[in-house]
Protein backbone atom coordinates (compact mmCIF):
# COMPACT_ATOMS: atom_id res chain seq x y z
CA UNK A 1 0.00 0.00 0.00
CA UNK A 2 2.94 2.42 0.96
CA UNK A 3 4.47 1.59 -2.75
CA UNK A 4 1.03 2.33 -4.35
CA UNK A 5 0.78 6.01 -2.49
CA UNK A 6 4.58 6.71 -3.26
CA UNK A 7 3.33 5.48 -7.12
CA UNK A 8 0.58 8.29 -7.04
CA UNK A 9 2.35 10.89 -5.38
CA UNK A 10 5.55 10.71 -8.12
CA UNK A 11 2.80 11.04 -10.67
CA UNK A 12 1.11 13.66 -8.98
CA UNK A 13 4.50 15.75 -8.73
CA UNK A 14 5.48 14.91 -12.07
CA UNK A 15 2.69 16.24 -14.12
CA UNK A 16 0.81 18.59 -11.42
CA UNK A 17 3.72 19.55 -9.39
CA UNK A 18 3.34 23.48 -10.74
CA UNK A 19 -0.09 23.18 -9.49
CA UNK A 20 0.99 22.09 -5.50
CA UNK A 21 -1.61 19.72 -5.44
CA UNK A 22 -1.11 17.04 -2.22
CA UNK A 23 -2.44 13.68 -1.84
CA UNK A 24 -4.41 15.04 0.94
CA UNK A 25 -6.10 17.89 -1.47
CA UNK A 26 -7.08 15.19 -3.73
CA UNK A 27 -8.52 13.52 -1.34
CA UNK A 28 -10.77 16.52 -0.21
CA UNK A 29 -11.41 17.17 -3.86
CA UNK A 30 -12.75 13.99 -4.72
CA UNK A 31 -14.55 13.86 -1.32
CA UNK A 32 -16.41 17.32 -1.76
CA UNK A 33 -17.39 16.75 -5.32
CA UNK A 34 -18.57 13.52 -4.67
CA UNK A 35 -20.94 15.00 -1.67
CA UNK A 36 -21.51 18.10 -3.65
CA UNK A 37 -21.47 20.51 -1.21
CA UNK A 38 -20.79 19.70 2.79
CA UNK A 39 -19.70 21.28 6.31
CA UNK A 40 -16.29 21.39 7.71
CA UNK A 41 -16.75 19.51 10.40
CA UNK A 42 -18.10 16.56 8.05
CA UNK A 43 -14.70 16.65 5.62
CA UNK A 44 -13.00 16.86 9.14
CA UNK A 45 -15.02 13.74 10.20
CA UNK A 46 -14.22 11.97 7.06
CA UNK A 47 -10.29 12.77 6.92
CA UNK A 48 -10.36 12.42 10.99
CA UNK A 49 -8.81 15.81 11.55
CA UNK A 50 -9.93 18.67 13.61
CA UNK A 51 -12.73 20.88 11.85
CA UNK A 52 -10.18 23.88 12.42
CA UNK A 53 -7.53 21.63 10.57
CA UNK A 54 -9.95 21.30 7.84
CA UNK A 55 -10.46 24.63 7.15
CA UNK A 56 -6.21 24.83 6.94
CA UNK A 57 -6.15 22.47 4.23
CA UNK A 58 -9.13 23.32 2.41
CA UNK A 59 -7.73 27.65 1.96
CA UNK A 60 -5.46 26.36 -0.01
CA UNK A 61 -8.16 25.08 -2.59
CA UNK A 62 -10.19 28.02 -2.14
CA UNK A 63 -7.17 30.23 -3.18
CA UNK A 64 -6.77 28.42 -6.35
CA UNK A 65 -10.04 28.60 -6.86
CA UNK A 66 -10.54 24.74 -6.68
CA UNK A 67 -13.81 25.10 -4.20
CA UNK A 68 -15.69 28.07 -2.62
CA UNK A 69 -17.53 28.77 0.37
CA UNK A 70 -21.36 29.57 0.62
CA UNK A 71 -23.60 29.60 3.09
CA UNK A 72 -26.08 27.73 3.68
CA UNK A 73 -29.65 28.49 2.49
CA UNK A 74 -31.79 26.67 5.70
CA UNK A 75 -29.02 27.94 8.28
CA UNK A 76 -26.76 31.20 7.25
CA UNK A 77 -24.52 30.27 10.41
CA UNK A 78 -23.41 27.31 8.94
CA UNK A 79 -20.97 27.41 5.87
CA UNK A 80 -20.68 24.70 2.98
CA UNK A 81 -18.16 24.07 0.95
CA UNK A 82 -18.05 22.82 -2.63
CA UNK A 83 -16.05 21.99 -5.62
CA UNK A 84 -15.63 24.53 -8.54
CA UNK A 85 -16.06 24.02 -12.24
CA UNK A 86 -11.85 24.63 -11.94
CA UNK A 87 -11.51 22.38 -9.18
CA UNK A 88 -13.34 19.52 -11.80
CA UNK A 89 -11.13 20.12 -14.22
CA UNK A 90 -7.69 19.72 -11.60
CA UNK A 91 -9.50 16.68 -10.76
CA UNK A 92 -10.28 15.23 -14.40
CA UNK A 93 -6.00 16.37 -14.68
CA UNK A 94 -4.99 14.20 -12.21
CA UNK A 95 -7.24 11.25 -13.19
CA UNK A 96 -6.08 11.51 -16.90
CA UNK A 97 -2.34 11.59 -15.69
CA UNK A 98 -2.88 8.73 -13.29
CA UNK A 99 -4.85 6.29 -15.31
CA UNK A 100 -2.16 6.83 -18.18
CA UNK A 101 0.45 6.15 -15.51
CA UNK A 102 -1.39 3.27 -14.37
CA UNK A 103 -1.93 1.73 -18.02
CA UNK A 104 1.72 1.78 -18.06
CA UNK A 105 2.19 -0.56 -15.41
CA UNK A 106 -0.96 -3.02 -16.38
CA UNK A 107 0.80 -3.41 -19.51
CA UNK A 108 4.01 -5.25 -17.58
CA UNK A 109 1.49 -7.65 -16.04
CA UNK A 110 -0.05 -11.06 -17.29
CA UNK A 111 -3.22 -11.42 -17.79
CA UNK A 112 -3.97 -13.76 -15.06
CA UNK A 113 -2.02 -11.37 -12.67
CA UNK A 114 -4.41 -7.83 -13.88
CA UNK A 115 -7.36 -10.20 -12.63
CA UNK A 116 -5.94 -10.81 -9.51
CA UNK A 117 -5.08 -7.18 -8.75
CA UNK A 118 -8.62 -6.58 -10.04
CA UNK A 119 -10.11 -8.84 -7.44
CA UNK A 120 -7.87 -7.19 -4.68
CA UNK A 121 -8.80 -3.75 -5.66
CA UNK A 122 -12.14 -4.67 -5.61
CA UNK A 123 -11.86 -6.29 -2.52
CA UNK A 124 -10.04 -3.27 -1.11
CA UNK A 125 -13.03 -0.66 -2.27
CA UNK A 126 -15.14 -2.86 0.00
CA UNK A 127 -14.04 -2.66 2.43
CA UNK A 128 -12.19 0.45 3.28
CA UNK A 129 -13.09 3.75 2.67
CA UNK A 130 -9.50 4.74 1.80
CA UNK A 131 -10.06 4.40 -2.17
Amino acid sequence: MHSLKQFIHRVIERDLGSHQISMMHGQILRFVAEEKSITMKDLAKHLSITPPSATSITESLVKKGWMERVTDKQDRRVVRIRITPKGRTMMRKVRKSLEQEWDKVLKTMSATQQKQLKQFTDHLTRYTSFL
